[in-house]
């Protein structure tokens, strides 16, 4: 007996350019992730520029847009023998700069040409935003870990923003905005 291999599928759109009146979203490609389906709950897509990145469980499956269409380049790793199994929980970019969280360490992957080279590996939980020259992760109850790009491109730990409203039966998220 065959066994049937559990497929998880991201379906894209676009935009078709017509007429205002008559525009209309059409499917344009369907990309099948057969280990996605080893672990229940959403995927993380990102698209920064030519590149689409797709969180799987220990995985990022990189996508390059070449004629119209996403071509997959290859897939992030965190290090091998590391057993910081959420690699791919939280998934940023900006620029030249992918990061990838896992639950207690995040990578930094930089744009070389068309490919995406590990920079840093950084101790501390899930990256939440990403804007420019600073990068923030979750930090203790009622706290976010800044992070700061130096003028080298690398990043480096610079404070940690604590909420001075002392209520205890406030609830805080675990997501914040950078604008600016």
């Amino acid at each position: 007996m065959k066994s049937k291999k559990n497929l998880a599928i991201v379906c894209l759109f676009a935009l078709m350019s017509l007429p205002v009146v008559a525009q209309e979203w059409i499917q344009r490609q369907m990309i099948a992730l057969p280990e996605a389906a080893k672990s229940s709950g959403e995927r993380k897509i990102v698209v920064n520029g030519n590149h689409l990145f797709i969180a799987a469980p220990n995985k990022v499956y990189v996508y390059q847009m070449q004629n119209g269409y996403w071509v997959y380049k290859n897939a992030l790793m965190a290090d091998a023998g590391t057993t910081d199994s959420g690699f791919g929980y939280s998934l940023l970019s900006e620029g030249d700069d992918l990061v990838i969280s896992g639950y207690s360490v995040f990578y930094v992957f930089k744009k070389q040409q068309n490919d995406w080279v590990r920079a840093q590996r950084i101790v501390g939980s899930a990256i939440i935003a990403l804007k420019g020259d600073l990068m923030a992760s979750k930090g203790g109850a009622k706290s976010v870990n800044l992070y700061k790009k130096d003028v080298n491109g690398i990043w480096g730990y610079s404070k940690l923003i604590k909420s001075t409203n002392t209520a205890t039966t406030i609830a805080y998220s675990t997501m914040i905005v950078m604008a600016g």
